[in-house]
């Protein structure tokens, strides 16, 4: 695990870090956990959708 000065936090396994932040490829958890929100409300978007169309 990697905390940076700017308070992003790196958890070896999760967006792409691999325990070394060279070259900054890898996706903060904050990074990551923020993707999976918005898909998650796209998601939830159509889910409401289908139930409004009687699909």
């Amino acid at each position: 695990m990697e905390v940076m000065k700017n308070g992003d936090v790196y958890i070896e396994g999760v967006g792409g870090y691999d325990g070394i932040n060279d070259g900054f490829t890898a996706q903060s958890v904050q990074d990551v956990i923020s993707g999976l929100l918005s898909e998650v409300s796209a998601l939830k978007e159509e889910i409401e959708a289908l139930k409004g169309s009687g699909a």
